[in-house]
């Protein structure tokens, strides 16, 4: 028995990681784990879910990378260690935290300087424990010339 409105489809399915947490703790060994998903195309729409896997590594600064491309899930030939993979993500958090406080003393000098001669301002910072959100943009440099780490 056929099922209502039933169309024949073609697609395919593949896993990718979907999100990554990075466990940095301070009297610990750092450990990464991706969170992966199933993706179907289903006549040309993307569909993700179903029930998530994991895959854990525990960080070897001396491991070696080896670099795939993400368009064509080919080698490169360069590679990188772990702990040059820990080098760049330090200095991205860095890099970000920066900006985020560049932002903060910025909006914290607009605020101040609101006249308290206006009716109904406030003058004073809220004393909220809890900060707002804030999205730092940093304009991405041009691509450098891969290297190959030992």
């Amino acid at each position: 028995m056929a099922n209502y409105n039933e169309t024949a489809v073609s697609g395919s399915i593949w896993t990718r990681a979907k999100a990554v947490q990075i466990n940095n703790p301070a009297n610990g060994t750092p450990s990464i784990t991706f969170t992966e998903e199933q993706v179907v195309d289903y006549n040309n729409t993307l569909l993700s879910g179903g029930q998530p896997s994991f895959v854990s590594v525990t960080f070897n600064p001396a491991a070696v990378i080896p670099m795939i491309d993400p368009t064509t899930q080919t080698a490169t030939g360069a590679t990188m260690t772990q702990g040059d993979l820990y080098a760049a993500l330090y200095s991205l958090y860095l890099q970000v935290a920066a900006a985020r406080d560049v932002q903060a003393a910025a909006n914290a000098a607009a605020f101040a300087a609101i006249p308290a001669a206006v009716p109904g301002a406030i003058t004073t910072a809220p004393s909220s424990t809890i900060p707002a959100p804030l999205t730092v943009t940093i304009p991405s440099p041009a691509p450098a010339a891969t290297t190959t780490g030992s």
